[in-house]
């Protein structure tokens, strides 16, 4: 996804899902995932604010993982940052 400053973001990710629809959950967690990097703009604050958004709404049974690089083109810069379990 572009971020508004000209950056990159690449973020792979997956779902584990008991018993609700994985793809519906899937797209809720990159779609907020996504508002939180154009937000701040910062991978480790984005993930952050992104778990709270989510943990409240998600199955104890449920889990998201998620790898997300920055790059910066300009700056000739990659940042990366894992999370979930």
């Amino acid at each position: 996804m572009r971020l508004p400053d000209r950056r990159l973001a690449v973020v792979v990710g997956d779902i584990s899902a008991g018993g609700a629809d994985p793809g519906v959950l899937m797209g809720i967690a990159r779609k907020v995932l996504r508002i939180r990097l154009m937000q701040t703009g910062d991978i480790q604050s984005a993930l952050g604010l992104a778990n709270d958004d989510l943990c409240d709404d998600l199955d104890h049974e449920c889990y998201v993982t998620a790898a997300v690089a920055v790059i910066d083109g300009l700056r000739r810069e990659r940042k990366l940052a894992r999370a979930g379990h």
